[in-house]
Order: structure tokens, then C-alpha cells, then sequence
């Protein structure tokens, strides 16, 4: 899991972080707080989880993820110090939008090229050989579709928006919005192929608002162009890897669903998973946590083995919820203040939904420390667009589409918040959906 980057991205990322915490004396006042509540967290999470893990090496894979949260915060202090101590904040903006949109053109050009030439990773290649889904020569197809999904909305604002006379750049801009498109219909996901549905969709439904109110007669080419890109993706449907993936996973449990159950030996099943009871009333919590952890686990294997109707075994997030809920719920009020651990459970059990993973697996203070900062923000932009509705446009509500589809994919598929390669997007957007909101407030 140490790769190059574990280490370089961390060390720069933070660097910076705290050249601007000791030379700015606004942003320390600003975010001092936040990083008092990430410090406690912190060690409170690794002093508590060396008492339940069996191997070292698991305090030092939490450690990894802490550290993943904190290049999250740190991140906020970066991009907040760049934002307000521009002396041209539009250009800074400029900027951003300009780099964002082109390191995800890069992304594509580079997983269609692994894919044209047969050298690209499989999606789910770490689980299940049989599924379909393309990732070129990423770690993750899931993390980059997630953050692709985000930024979506505003790379087609921005290219179908973009000002040129010449007929070629015009076609182009075109032709580079089909690729993460294709990308996300090709990575083999079901969130980041209904991702991409909706949000072209909801450009078509929000660009034909604007141009009947504003009547602007030069989105018709837009229009008509997102709408054949959506209907293009119904049309082909049936041959995207998700449809594959979808109907694999269906015939599974159909499978499953008609196997019978009734001649088979439950105790003799269970028996084979059973282990030594622990005597109720034990003082070690790391004793209670592994029997009921281990009970609530067979339990789950049972029913991927032999369905009883209520899970069946595509339901993987169903169980990880189930499974997770109940581990938190029997936990010691420290462990639910400070968290269980993301790796202290089976791996096919770690929870993958983002905002149920901070509070199971790091606390009520890890939900805090992670999410107030996204939440405040959103809770703001919401307020702000209402009170100013009459003075919206179609830039501002993409932006705030993408960031509020954060939470979206937090919640149905997980694979955002902790991770690096998905974390710097999502602080880009939040900065360019709070200029906007600046320039709607004045």
C-alpha cells in the first residue's frame, strides 16, 4: 500500500499547508479549530484502536487514512490562501477552471489510449475477475469516475460555454466533452454511469431554462448536441460493461434465490464458522468486539452461502451497513466517539459509504472533523441561491450540481472523501462554487 505517492503527496500537500498556517495569521485564526478537532481525533482514534487490533500493521494503515484526512483540511488552507490573497481573484479563477478542465482531459486521453492498445486495468479487477469496466492505467476506476462525476457538470459548462470563432477549436471542445463521457460509461460502475445520465439531463433541462428566459438563440446548438450525447447513452446501453455487470449480478441472485434451502443442515453449517463463546460480562473490550463482530460476520456468510431472502449476495453494501450499524451500536461510548477503525473488520465488511464510514469507523468526532466544512458550505449555497434566485445562472447551479452530487456518491457508493486522488477536486469545486456565491451575494 506505500507506494511513491503515499509519501510525496503528503509531504508537499502538508509542507505547504504549514508555511500558510505560520506565516498567515488569518488563516491560523481561521482553521485553528478545525485542526485542533483533526489532532484530537487523531490520537484518540490510534490510542483506542491499539487496544482492539491484532497486528501493528493495522495501526499503521490507520494512520494512512488519518493522514488522508488531513490532506483533505490541509487543502482548505491551501486553496483558501491562494483564493483571498490574489490580487485578481478572477484571474486565479480563470486559472482553476482552465486547469481543471484540462488535467481531466489528460485523464481520458490517457484511459483511451490504455484501452485502444489493450494495456488498461480492469475496474473491478480486485474482486471479481468476470465483471466488466475499464480504468486505464489508474489505481481505481471507482475514485477517478467519483471525482470525474463531481466536476462533470462544470466541463460541460465550460467547454460548450467556451468563446471562439474558429469552426475547428468548436468542434474539438466537442469532441473532448464525448470523452469523459465515454469514460464514465466505459468504467463499468453503476453510480458513475447514472452520474452521468442525470447530469446530462440536467444540463439539457437547465441550458433550455436559461435560453427561453434569456432568449438566446446560440444554446440551440448545445442543446440539441447534449441531447443526441443522451441519447446516444440509452441507445448503447445494452453494451456498456455496467449493463453486463448489472445482469451478471442478477442471475446470481436469481441463482440463489431458487437454490433450496430447506434439506440443508444449519447446525452443521454453522458449526463449521462457530468459534469458542466469550463469557458475556467481559471487561477487555477487544474480547466482546470479536464475538460480536465474529457472530454478526457468519451470520453474513451464511446468507451469501445460502439465501434466506433477506440479503442476497449483490446486497454487499446492504451487509457492510448491517454489519457495521451493529458493531457501532453494542460499541463503548469512546469507540463511538472516536470510531471502531476502517480496517478493524473483515475486508469485504469495511463500510464503503463515505459519510456512514466517518461516523462508524472514525466517531462522532471523525463525522466533525471530515464533514462540517462540505456541509456548512452547502447549507450557505442554498441559502444564497434562494435569496437571490431571480439573479442565477446556469454556471452557478452546475457548480453547486457537482459539488451537491458529492454527497450523492458519498452516500450510494463511498470512494470520495478519504482518498487523495478524489479529495483535490472536490476542494476545486468548493472554491469556484464559493466565488460564484460571492458574486451573487455582492
Amino acid at each position: 500500500p506505500f507506494k511513491i505517492s503515499t509519501y510525496v503527496k503528503p509531504i508537499v500537500v502538508f509542507g505547504i499547508g504549514v508555511i500558510i498556517y505560520l506565516i498567515d495569521k488569518d488563516e491560523r485564526k481561521k482553521w485553528t479549530i478545525l485542526y485542533v478537532l483533526y489532532g484530537i481525533l487523531t490520537i484518540g482514534h490510534l490510542i483506542i484502536l491499539n487496544r482492539i487490533s491484532t497486528d501493528f500493521s493495522i495501526i499503521l494503515h490507520e494512520l494512512r487514512f488519518m493522514i488522508n484526512i488531513g490532506y483533505m483540511l490541509v487543502l482548505y488552507i491551501i486553496f483558501d490562501y491562494m483564493y483571498f490573497k490574489s490580487e485578481n481573484k478572477e484571474e486565479f479563477i480563470v486559472r482553476l477552471k482552465k486547469t481543471l478542465v484540462a488535467t481531466f482531459i489528460i485523464y481520458c486521453i490517457t484511459i483511451l489510449i490504455a484501452i485502444i492498445t489493450g494495456t488498461s486495468g480492469k475496474t473491478y479487477e480486485y474482486s471479481d475477475a468476470y465483471k466488466l469496466g475499464f480504468k486505464g492505467w489508474l489505481d481505481s476506476g471507482q475514485i477517478f469516475g467519483h471525482a470525474l462525476s463531481i466536476c462533470l457538470p462544470f466541463i460541460i459548462y465550460y467547454l460548450l460555454s467556451y468563446k471562439t470563432e474558429n469552426k475547428k477549436i468548436q468542434i474539438l471542445l466537442k469532441l473532448c466533452i464525448l470523452m469523459p463521457i465515454i469514460i464514465l460509461c466505459l468504467i463499468g460502475t453503476k453510480v458513475t454511469l447514472f452520474m452521468c445520465i442525470i447530469i446530462v439531463l440536467s444540463y439539457v433541462v437547465l441550458s433550455t431554462f436559461f435560453a427561453i428566459k434569456n432568449k438566446e438563440k446560440s444554446s440551440i446548438i448545445n442543446i440539441v448536441f447534449s441531447i443526441i450525447i443522451l441519447a446516444g447513452i440509452f441507445l448503447l446501453y445494452t453494451k456498456t460493461p455496467t449493463y453486463y455487470n448489472m445482469s451478471l449480478q442478477g442471475a446470481v441472485d436469481t441463482a440463489y434465490k431458487n437454490m433450496d434451502a430447506s434439506s440443508i443442515n444449519w447446525e452443521e453449517q454453522y458449526s463449521e464458522l462457530k468459534v469458542e463463546e466469550i463469557p458475556e460480562g467481559s471487561e477487555k473490550f477487544d474480547a466482546r468486539t470479536e464475538y460480536n463482530h465474529y457472530n454478526i460476520y457468519a451470520t453474513q456468510k451464511l446468507k451469501e452461502k445460502y439465501v434466506d431472502g433477506s440479503l442476497l449476495p449483490s446486497d454487499i453494501r446492504a451487509k457492510q451497513m448491517i454489519y457495521n450499524f451493529s458493531k457501532y451500536k453494542v460499541a463503548d461510548v469512546e469507540y463511538k466517539i472516536f470510531g471502531l477503525g476502517y480496517l478493524n473488520q473483515p475486508m469485504d465488511l469495511a463500510i464503503e459509504k463515505d459519510i456512514l464510514m466517518s461516523l462508524f469507523s472514525f466517531g462522532i468526532l471523525g463525522f466533525l472533523t471530515m464533514f462540517i466544512v462540505p456541509i456548512a458550505l452547502w447549507i450557505r449555497a442554498v441559502y444564497l441561491m434562494l435569496r437571490n434566485i431571480k439573479k442565477l445562472d446556469l454556471e452557478t447551479l452546475l457548480l453547486f450540481e457537482g459539488f451537491s452530487s458529492f454527497f450523492f456518491v458519498s452516500i450510494c457508493a463511498g470512494y470520495t472523501f478519504i482518498y487523495t486522488n478524489f479529495s483535490i477536486f472536490l476542494v476545486a469545486i468548493m472554491y469556484l462554487l464559493i466565488h460564484k456565491l460571492s458574486k451573487l451575494k455582492e
